[in-house]
């Protein structure tokens, strides 16, 4: 016999064990498919839950996938954010919910059926303020060879076991993550809608949590899958997301002679990384050549950091290709 389940009507004595949010914006194909993983988590037979999806499209292109939803034992709501910027939609997502434990998930992640338990066992168990999950990149179809040495940047890999990963906050980011609400409790906002369409609010504010004295915990059996747009395998796309994740490490590492040395840093990387890019590719090593083309644009990213960051999200091209596809 399974356990009894917590029903929604737990949530009017704040009783609620964890909250989903998930923020989309005009993906309502890759929507769905991350939605009935959610409700499919094994955690719900023995938590009580809730799921919240927050739509960030002026055009509410989320409301009719939450409508068709089939009813579960955990209860999914919708929330409209027309506001522009991820960093909206998530702090509206959090102040709506009630759960003791607040879980991210990105409209394009599949997760496995005991990721998000398998998230709340680590941050019981070490007492960290934050977990995060481990999530592979697919393609979202079948492509050529060559476009799958484009995908691994996509990943968050950290190694096979479960470890303190407060100090290597830089490479975390919030998809798949799952935070104590009474860590992010002294934020009116928690994430920075000035960094809303250009990316970094989630490294903005691990940083400040770090600096806080919160610990973060990896936890390799919390497993997702990242679905990747066909248009975004391709080495300009690479060298963008690259050049945006040099940027922000420098934007993220506190005052200006912080931001020197990284800046220095990102020159010394360039250089080595494009000669070993140019080694690899004489050497016909073209998966080696094109990982090392990727740093190189990062150092570049770090070298040439300015303020204010160019948009990455909404006005984003390869975000267009995307949005039109669902569209279709």
């Amino acid at each position: 016999m399974s356990a009894p389940v917590r029903k929604a009507g737990d949530v009017a004595t704040g009783e609620y064990d964890v909250s989903v949010v998930i923020p989309t914006f005009r993906r309502p194909h890759l929507l769905r498919r991350s939605l009935e993983a959610v409700q499919a988590q094994s955690l719900w037979l023995t938590r009580g839950g809730e799921i919240l999806v927050v739509d960030n499209c002026p055009n509410r292109s989320a409301e009719p996938v939450v409508a068709a939803l089939p009813v579960g034992d955990v209860p999914v709501r919708y929330l409209a954010e027309p506001r522009p910027g991820i960093s909206h939609a998530r702090n509206s997502g959090v102040s709506t919910t009630k759960g003791g434990l607040i879980v991210f998930i990105d409209d394009d992640n599949l997760t496995v059926e005991t990721a998000i338990g398998d998230l709340v066992a680590a941050l019981e168990e070490t007492n960290a303020s934050a977990a995060f999950g481990r999530y592979i990149a697919l393609p979202e179809a079948a492509c050529p060879p060559n476009s799958l040495h484009f995908i691994g940047p996509y990943s968050r890999d950290l190694g096979a076991t479960r470890r303190d990963v407060t100090r290597e906050r830089a490479k975390l980011g919030t998809c798949l993550s799952l935070f104590r609400r009474s860590a992010l409790a002294k934020r009116e906002q928690l994430f920075d809608p000035a960094l809303g369409l250009t990316g970094g609010e989630d490294s903005a504010l691990l940083r400040e949590l770090a600096q806080e004295g919160h610990r973060f915990v990896y936890e390799p059996s919390a497993v997702g899958f990242e679905i990747v747009a066909l248009s975004r395998l391709n080495r300009a796309s690479l060298q963008r997301r690259r050049f945006r994740s040099g940027q922000i490490r420098v934007a993220d590492a506190g005052g200006m002679a912080q931001r020197a040395l990284w800046r220095g840093i990102g020159a010394v990387q360039f250089v080595l990384h494009a000669q070993m890019a140019a080694v690899a590719g004489l050497l016909g090593q073209r998966r080696r050549a094109e990982f090392h083309r990727g740093q190189a644009w990062g150092g570049l990213g770090k070298l040439f950091w300015r303020r204010p960051q160019p948009p990455f999200y909404g006005d984003d091209p390869l975000r267009k290709d995307v949005d039109a596809k669902a569209a279709s």
